[in-house]
């Protein structure tokens, strides 16, 4: 009788899941230390909560992703390099409170009328989110900023500069909260 043979797919799938990448958690939700988009490999350089009200009332978790960790927020917004911002929400966030709250940013760190205008065009994508559902903001240099709404693609606004108008809204003068800020930085 031969001996059983375990195939070479299932060893390479137990020797992969004991090397796989680690993953970091914040108030209830996990994200991985490391992503791939376009071709290149992207570090978590941290995470931040988003409290909402004066009672402080998490509204999701975000993520920010870029080539090489840093605590630098002015480089973090302008480098010209992939990166990607992920919001997973821990409650249900209706569509216009998201809206609004984009909105409010752009004009308290007055990006200028033709950032708004853009803005309202990724206003335009946006949907209510329930617990567990995330949005992506990629930016691929060249191409601009693209969107997803649940893993589904909802467009691109192209542009370096109105990638760097939208990840100041987290890390910029007035994030919308410091915890938040602190927390994208690896603080």
């Amino acid at each position: 009788m031969r001996p059983a043979r375990i195939p070479i797919v299932v060893v390479a799938a137990a020797i992969a899941s004991g090397t796989s990448a680690q993953a970091a958690e914040r108030d209830g939700v996990t994200m991985p230390d490391r992503i791939e988009v376009a071709g290149r490999t992207l570090k978590l350089n941290g995470l931040g909560t988003r409290e909402v009200t004066i009672f402080g009332i998490d509204a999701y978790v975000v993520g920010l992703y870029v080539p090489t960790p840093s605590d630098d927020p002015h480089l973090l917004i302008f480098a010209d390099v992939p990166k990607r911002l992920v919001l997973q929400f821990v409650r249900e966030v209706d569509a216009d409170d998201l809206t609004e709250t984009f909105q409010d940013a752009f004009e308290d760190n007055d990006f200028g009328p033709s950032a708004l205008a853009k803005l309202a065009r990724l206003n335009g994508w946006m949907s209510s989110m329930k617990p567990q559902e995330r949005l992506a903001f990629t930016y691929l240099p060249g191409r601009g900023l693209v969107i997803e709404v649940n893993g589904v693609n909802r467009g691109t606004i192209e542009g370096r500069a109105f990638h760097s108008a939208f990840f100041a809204i987290w890390l910029g003068k007035h994030p919308p909260n410091d915890g938040l800020k602190r927390g994208l930085l690896g603080r």
